[in-house]
């Protein structure tokens, strides 16, 4: 864990420094806890707003759900999974570029 993450579980590089637009060659959804959580789905937001400027990208809050939210509301998670992998595989220009 300490790899990743600074003393109180803050992490040490933010996502939305790693995750830039170009980078990353598929739809790219997130799936956040839509309850109380200590994770900020803000931020997943953020990253969403500058990646949308070159592909499809989107974000989902599991309602009743928080940090674990395959388990706090596993039927919800896993509608909202398939709907995002489908919505994603329904792009044609995901589906003609070979990766």
């Amino acid at each position: 864990m300490n790899t990743h993450l600074l003393p109180g579980a803050f992490g040490k590089r933010a996502l939305r420094d790693d995750l830039l637009p170009g980078q990353i060659k598929m739809p790219v959804t997130f799936l956040y806890g839509g309850g109380s959580d200590w994770m900020d789905y803000n931020h997943g937001q953020d990253v969403v707003d500058r990646l949308k400027t070159t592909q499809y990208a989107s974000l989902r809050k599991v309602p009743l759900a928080g940090h674990q939210v395959f388990m706090d509301n596993a039927a919800a998670f896993n509608t909202m999974l398939i709907d995002a992998i489908t919505d994603g595989l329904e792009l044609r220009s995901f589906r003609t570029e070979a990766y």
